[in-house]
């Protein structure tokens, strides 16, 4: 009986710090899923639709524990939109506009404006 209570004890630990390195290295999904879900929302917001979208990809940024969304929109290929996902705050704001032809970072584009944004 106590051989099979250390098991069971054993297990649940590893399995705990399993899941607790895994969150902490690669994110919640269910955080990664709330912020898509708003990031789609402000897109509704700003009216942009999926066809206004040349690229998406959502990440984990380990350094800050939370979720980058870079965009690229239709006929700014050259500037990528960088959000982050706020959990905090529930909301998604915008950090840096980069144009990929010039090398540096700019403060407005065609679709959004990091002048738009106060925490």
């Amino acid at each position: 009986m106590k051989k099979l209570l250390l098991i069971l004890i054993t297990l649940i630990v590893v399995i705990g710090a399993g899941t607790w390195v895994a969150f902490t290295f690669y994110g919640s999904p269910f955080e990664k899923n709330k912020a898509e879900e708003k990031m789609d929302e402000q897109l509704v917001n700003l009216g942009i639709g999926d066809e206004d979208i040349a690229g998406r990809e959502i990440e984990y940024n380990k350094k800050f524990g939370k979720y980058e969304i870079d965009i690229e929109y239709k006929g700014e290929e050259n500037l990528t939109y960088t959000y982050l996902y706020r959990s905090d705050l529930d909301r998604v704001l915008l950090i840096e506009i980069y144009d990929d032809q010039k090398q540096e970072t700019v403060r407005e584009g065609e679709h959004d404006s990091t002048l738009n944004y106060s925490v």
